[in-house]
């Protein structure tokens, strides 16, 4: 998913959330289990920011779900009409 040790600084920058959101960001996350921050070992003042496995089993529940309501919602749809969608 990221190349890399996902630090703060970058997950700011991938995310796009100011500082102070990100606190607020990590603490709701923390609060429910869903990462964990750990003392990077390229940078002793970095944290890297790893997902807990509960938050990857939410993770494949969110994508199992949209993957079949994309299947639902295009189903319907004939293969021209995609044809006509992608040549654009």
């Amino acid at each position: 998913m990221s190349p890399g040790p996902l630090t703060s600084p970058r997950l700011r920058r991938i995310s796009g959330l100011k500082n102070l959101h990100l606190v607020t960001c990590y603490i709701g996350w923390k609060m429910t289990g869903g990462f964990a921050r750990k003392n990077a070992s390229h940078d002793r003042r970095c944290k890297t920011v790893h997902l807990t496995r509960r938050a990857q089993r939410v993770i494949e529940e969110i994508n199992s779900a949209a993957f079949k309501l994309r299947h639902e919602l295009l189903d319907d749809v004939q293969r021209p009409t995609f044809a006509r969608v992608y040549a654009c």
